[in-house]
């Protein structure tokens, strides 16, 4: 996909679900939710985590769920997740 088409993807998905402007969608679950990185919430290297937001739910009615410290560990882990297959 083209940067134009995937910033405005973005920019629609934001506006679609009412995403926080803290989160910055990086990935699909597959399962109506999103992997996002959280700028509200850093490690100690100041490095948002990523947690997943269920677009289902309004924003201060989400309990998102911490999945990875940082993007390099998130995707560390999709890596070793294909490699399993």
């Amino acid at each position: 996909m083209e940067k134009l088409q995937l910033l405005l993807r973005f920019l629609g998905e934001r506006k679609e679900f009412n995403l926080p402007q803290n989160l910055l969608i990086i990935s699909d679950t597959g399962m109506g939710e999103w992997y996002c990185l959280d700028f509200n919430q850093c490690n100690i290297e100041g490095e948002p985590l990523v947690i997943v937001y269920n677009s289902s739910f309004e924003p201060d009615e989400q309990e998102c769920e911490v999945v990875a410290n940082d993007f390099g560990g998130f995707l560390l882990s999709l890596v070793k997740e294909e490699l399993d297959y």
